[in-house]
């Protein structure tokens, strides 16, 4: 993983050192070596530094907390962050408690569940890392789209969009008070599919630095097989989706809720 500039380094040194013993601890998903995903986490709930002040290096920064703030992440789900080959330096940088709560208020009253997988992988070959945020199986808000999915119906993204973009804002502030490269890392929501063992994403727009706009495929991956995808007909959302029949009941039982 590229180091940060020097300058800002040196600036940020003693900081990271207290926020990274800190997220070891309040983080059970901290770790260099990641097992699968569950798509929920049930009986762990993952300790959210901004709301902890317990931890002395959770506290630094919160302290004064803007009641606004506070408001804003009362129904937002606890993020439980899984870093794979990500350097520590660059974990203590994604589990500040300041970008978190920026996370956090993005998410607050769009998901049901009370802790969110963020998955965050970087790839030494490409050289490259994707931030992954994980839906819940029994969110029942996105039971809509799978049924638009399976009968080829128009698929309104109301309901992901705000999603996307709470992605965006996290990784604009860690990119604005850490490094400008996290700019480059990919964004993308991804729903499980039991029924094939598939995972089915969505990422962002290529070159939408703000992360607010919608790639126009989804992608449902099966291991050691290439992607299918389910690309949106038309010029913008909400549209109908078209691909082969595999691909339509992978997507279409990942967005619906297990429930």
């Amino acid at each position: 993983m590229p180091k940060p500039a020097v300058a800002s380094r040196a600036l940020l040194q003693v900081h990271l050192v207290a926020l990274t013993a800190a997220a070891v601890l309040l983080l059970p998903g901290c770790r260099e070596s990641t097992p699968e995903l569950p798509s929920e986490p049930e009986g762990e709930l993952a300790t959210d530094p901004a709301l902890d002040d317990s931890q002395p290096g959770a506290a630094q920064g919160t302290a004064a907390a803007d009641p606004a703030t506070v408001m804003g992440e009362l129904d937002a789900p606890l993020i439980e962050f899984q870093p794979v080959s990500l350097s520590p330096l660059y974990q203590g940088f994604m589990v500040d408690p300041g970008a978190i709560s920026v996370l956090r208020r993005g998410l607050s009253g769009r998901l049901t569940a009370s802790v969110v997988a963020l998955k965050v992988v970087w790839d030494q070959r490409t050289v490259s890392a994707t931030i992954t945020l994980h839906m819940p199986e029994r969110d029942k808000r996105f039971d809509p789209l799978a049924r638009a999915v399976a009968d080829g119906g128009q698929l309104s993204m109301q309901q992901v969009q705000p999603l996307l973009a709470a992605l965006g804002s996290y990784r604009a502030d860690l990119a604005a008070r850490f490094d400008l490269r996290f700019l480059s890392f990919a964004i993308r929501l991804s729903w499980w599919d039991p029924d094939s063992g598939s995972h089915c994403t969505l990422g962002g727009l290529g070159g939408d630095l703000d992360g607010t706009q919608l790639a126009d495929c989804f992608e449902c991956v099966v291991v050691a097989d290439e992607p299918l995808r389910m690309c949106r007909s038309g010029d913008q959302w909400p549209g109908p989706l078209t691909g082969p029949d595999d691909a339509r009941k992978m997507l279409s039982s990942a967005l619906r809720s297990s429930l």
